[in-house]
């Protein structure tokens, strides 16, 4: 068995705002997809986090995905996020 600190996962930040409905590798997509990441531990929150500490701030230097946030949180909603698999490293 891995330990804890080994085992991965792919996540993916979904916009609620585009039903998609696709399969990739049998991942199912409800929504389309805007950024994909692979971490272990909460790293899929990161992101959102980021976004929470910067939203206020954000300029043209600031990663896509953080504006693809904000204007989906502007909408009224907010980013769904998919865990996938567990892979170890």
């Amino acid at each position: 068995m891995l330990s804890k600190e080994k085992i991965f996962y792919v996540y993916a930040y979904l916009d609620p705002r585009k039903p998609y409905n696709r399969e990739v590798n049998g991942f199912v997509f409800d929504y389309e997809p805007f950024y994909i990441g692979k971490g272990h531990g909460n790293r899929m929150f990161a992101h959102f986090k980021e976004y929470k500490k910067k939203k206020n701030c954000l300029t043209h230097k600031d990663h896509r995905k953080l504006h693809k946030i904000n204007n989906i949180v502007k909408a009224g909603l907010k980013p769904i996020i998919k865990k996938n698999c567990i892979e170890g490293r």
